[in-house]
């Protein structure tokens, strides 16, 4: 657990990332290894953050520390993937019909997934959960992200493993991520990638295998640290084995309608369209403020700005910008450039900066 200190860290980040800022502002003088710990801690906690990049930088010094954050997709992308899982949400909870039982709720999600999900090692988003709830595309980060998602939105305590693991295929122990739920009190190992992968490309899943593991069984091919709570039940691993894991209703949901078994997803080049780095300015550049998209970074805006002159900058908030990450980056800007000049700013919806250039 974290003190307060790190708390207080935990929560602004947290609070940057749900409004997607690009650089997070904190207090001087942090060790950096723990804040990219703070920073990750929060990404597997909340795998909703499906649209930021598992990798970050920081800058610092003893009075100011920022980090800053890449965005797998584009605003455009996050919104169309967010509104399909929306929708994938609604058809696990018809899949799981009228049964609240929480055992029979994660077998039941675990197998939606293993049954909507192919395994592939190449595809370039395949690390968080839109790859599963939307291409049905994923390697393991993906199946745990997307397992995770789904039960926290239905109420059920769900953490991501981080070990390592031997998938028998002679290669030795790798990275591997999986889950722990927690069920009527009890904590149970599911390792949906290895469940499925078992099963091949058989939608029947006959072989009831990583499901509802305790520590002692899972350890034979499975290592992780020793932080996590203790997997000793063994009851649901018999369940699911023998006469299978059964629903039980409370009559509360009335909406029973059974969803169709997904179809496993073939793996494909459905790539988004991604945040592309900025390309070199030709010698003469001529900057057109109606071409800023989503994709290119603010401080390149304003560099390009500076070096065609523009004196009026008006673009979309596709950043989430506040005015003192807009002024450092303007900042910033002018040195690269070696310009002088001074700048209003006003920042909503709209980035709006003035720019007078001194001498002029």
């Amino acid at each position: 657990s974290l003190d307060e200190s790190r708390r207080k860290i935990y929560r602004r980040i947290y609070s940057m990332l749900t409004i997607r800022e690009r650089r997070i502002y904190l207090m001087g003088g942090l060790n950096i290894q723990e804040l990219f710990k703070i920073y990750f801690d929060i990404l597997y906690d909340h795998p909703e953050f499906f649209y930021i990049r598992s990798s970050v930088s920081a800058s610092y010094n003893s009075t100011s520390t920022y980090i800053d954050v890449e965005y797998i997709y584009d605003k455009a992308e996050i919104d169309r993937r967010q509104r399909i899982m929306d929708e994938e949400i609604e058809k696990i909870k018809k899949y799981v019909g009228k049964y609240n039982n929480e055992e029979y709720v994660v077998y039941k999600v675990s197998e939606y997934i293993a049954k909507k999900t192919s395994y592939a090692i190449d595809h370039k988003y395949n690390q968080n959960a839109s790859a599963v709830l939307v291409n049905g595309i994923a390697q393991c980060s993906g199946y745990s992200q997307a397992l995770k998602y789904v039960l926290d939105i239905l109420g059920i305590e769900c953490h991501i493993v981080l070990g390592d693991a031997d998938g028998g295929d002679g290669s030795g122990y790798g990275a591997h991520a999986w889950n722990m739920v927690k069920v009527n009190g009890k904590y149970y190992h599911m390792d949906i990638t290895f469940w499925d992968g078992y099963n091949g490309d058989s939608l029947l899943l006959n072989h009831k295998v990583y499901l509802f593991y305790p520590d002692d069984m899972i350890k034979s091919n499975h290592r992780w640290d020793s932080l996590y709570p203790k997997c000793t039940a063994t009851d649901l691993y018999k369940a699911v084995t023998t006469g299978g894991i059964k629903g039980k209703s409370s009559g509360k949901v009335k909406d029973d309608k059974k969803t169709d078994v997904p179809k496993k997803a073939e793996p494909k080049d459905d790539k988004p369209k991604k945040l592309d780095a900025p390309k070199k300015e030709d010698k003469a550049p001529k900057f057109d403020v109606s071409k800023v998209t989503a994709s290119d970074n603010f401080r390149t805006v304003v560099v390009n700005a500076l070096k065609a002159n523009t004196k009026e900058i008006v673009v979309d908030n596709y950043w989430g910008y506040n005015k003192a990450t807009v002024d450092s980056d303007i900042r910033y800007a002018g040195i690269m450039c070696m310009k002088a000049f001074t700048w209003d700013v006003e920042v909503g919806s709209k980035i709006m900066v003035k720019i007078t250039y001194k001498g002029r």
